[in-house]
């Protein structure tokens, strides 16, 4: 077995490399006992130099992989000493991407000698509110080194970032016709950076005119938000001040659209293993009235309805009866034999819980999603 790390700069030492590998594996490795590896970290230059038509390596390949952003559950095992809560807000900064992870997870130099984790306030301060943290820049290079164009890309992500979510509004915010601004937006989807929503209910969900962008990278989205409209602050020494005022106040309600997405992975990934039942779909729902976080089509005909709440507070009976009542009002193929899951950062009251227990409906703590 030959594994070649990081392909891209081998070949920015020598362009010939893949003609070579291509000519080599031709002529003896294809016949060979020989395991090749190309792995890279620059998707672009992978998915044009290797897998494309036009690549020396092209048709010779036995199996591709793309690995993909960890769980929020896979990411919980970098911070052992966390709360559930703390976990959850790490993967909301981070994503899953294990170097980054792997910052926040460092000990830091003047440790006790438990070496206990930082504080997640003291990661942010360090990592991300410093000019010399790992993670203050991390996006402008990404961008850099994956796309020609970085600027109109990152004008793209700041948009979205600052709630343009439909394409004619960003269109607007960065200077683009929709027909430009919907082929960057196209490019940035297939980095894993930007993805297009529409609710599960709808049939046809590529011409869908309902279409939502959101930034899918969490890392990505709390750099713009919170990190790039501070750029100032931060490189003048002003780290507390940025973090007390500017994302400690804001932070719970920037949780509470990745805590969604939270629940959706849990229901998606670990739900069938805990009552069999395994989501044909899966997805949001929204109109012009109502809003339903979690909506899914079960393989056995049942339709499950969720809300999800990053509250201080625990959660009531009054949630339960908006679910309900929203639930009445999609359309009547999606509400045939329905049930009802509530997430809670905060917990439930006794009263919710009583009736839960009555009725049937699932609760679901932090600490469950662990």
């Amino acid at each position: 077995v030959l594994v070649l790390d990081e392909f891209q700069y081998l070949c920015e030492d020598n362009a010939a490399l893949p003609s070579l590998i291509q000519r080599f594996w031709d002529l003896h490795g294809k016949n060979s006992k020989l395991f090749l590896i190309l792995c890279g970290s620059q998707v672009s230059f992978m998915e044009r130099e290797v897998l494309a038509e036009r690549s020396p390596l092209y048709g010779r390949r036995t199996g591709q992989l793309r690995l993909m952003p960890l769980s929020y559950r896979d990411t919980g095992y970098f911070f052992s000493e966390y709360s559930a809560k703390e976990k959850l807000i790490a993967y909301g900064i981070l994503g899953g991407i294990p170097a980054y992870l792997n910052q926040f997870m460092l000990h830091t130099a003047n440790d006790s000698q438990d070496h206990a984790q930082r504080t997640l306030e003291q990661c942010i301060k360090d990592e991300m509110l410093t000019p010399q943290g790992y993670l203050f820049d991390e996006v402008n290079f990404l961008l850099r080194t994956e796309l020609r164009e970085p600027r109109t890309y990152a004008s793209l992500l700041h948009a979205i970032a600052g709630g343009a979510t439909r394409l004619n509004e960003i269109s607007q915010r960065v200077g683009l016709d929709s027909t430009n601004a919907n082929k960057y937006l196209s490019v940035l989807r297939e980095l894993g950076l930007v993805k297009r929503e529409t609710p599960v209910t709808e049939r046809a969900p590529q011409k869908s005119k309902k279409g939502l962008y959101k930034i899918e990278d969490n890392y990505v989205k709390f750099w713009f938000r919170f990190v790039l409209p501070n750029r100032s602050l931060i490189e003048s020494g002003n780290t507390d001040l940025v973090y007390q005022q500017m994302i400690a106040p804001n932070l719970s309600q920037y949780m509470g659209e990745i805590f969604e997405d939270v629940c959706r992975q849990y229901i998606r990934r670990y739900w069938e293993e805990k009552l069999k039942i395994a989501p044909k779909q899966i997805g949001r729902h929204w109109e012009s009235d109502l809003e339903i976080d979690v909506l899914t089509k079960n393989v056995d005909g049942s339709h499950w309805f969720g809300e999800c709440k990053w509250w201080n507070t625990p959660a009531g009976e009054n949630v339960l009866n908006h679910l309900i009542t929203n639930a009445t009002k999609v359309s009547d193929q999606w509400k045939r034999n329905p049930r009802y899951i509530l997430f809670s950062a905060s917990g439930f009251t006794d009263a919710l819980k009583q009736r839960a227990k009555k009725d049937g409906i699932f609760l679901v703590e932090v600490d469950d999603l662990f």
